[in-house]
């Protein structure tokens, strides 16, 4: 098997071309322009059956440098909600402030039963965290974000269980 080795300046162009052919593809495939596909999603998936074809014939395997990652994640987090203000959420009327309140009290539900059953199982509480709001409300970057956090605080499959959540959570939507 031969190991394709990438440092960080190499996984980061690999990244926009990526980008860059999940818009191409988006733009020629008009179905998943009408169904809000991400660019990022398709560029990721077409990324995903590449390395599935090396894994599954044992031809090939990628490694990537994370130096940027945790940057990366950290820059696209906190400047997402940067166009949402107070005044815009005036002008989106009381339909707005209803789909406002509804999430955030959806929000408190999914921990609330997550760590409950959670407990009921006798597992870690941060378990139902995994996959309560942090996969099923803020999808599978939240949970690339978050499950370091979950696995620093003992739950040793704080990741892997956070974006299988999150799969789940997109599937089933």
């Amino acid at each position: 098997m031969f190991e394709y080795s990438f440092g960080a300046e190499e996984t980061l162009a690999i990244a926009v071309v990526l980008l860059l052919l999940g818009r191409w593809i988006k733009e020629i495939f008009t179905i998943l322009k009408r169904f809000f596909i991400p660019a990022p999603v398709i560029g990721g998936i077409v990324f995903s059956l590449v390395t599935l074809i090396g894994h599954e014939t044992q031809t090939f395997q990628f490694t990537f440098d994370s130096l940027l990652k945790d940057l990366l994640m950290l820059a696209f987090f906190t400047t997402i909600g940067y166009a949402a203000s107070f005044r815009m959420l005036m002008r989106g009327g009381l339909a707005v402030g209803l789909f406002l309140g509804c999430s955030i009290a959806l929000i408190f539900i999914q921990n609330f039963v997550g760590i409950g059953i959670s407990l009921l199982f006798g597992l870690n509480p941060f378990m139902g965290l995994a996959t309560g709001s942090i996969a099923l409300t803020g999808g599978h970057g939240t949970s690339a974000a978050f499950g370091p956090l979950l696995v620093n605080h003992g739950l040793e499959a704080g990741l892997t269980v956070s974006i299988a959540s999150a799969t789940f959570g997109l599937v089933a939507g």
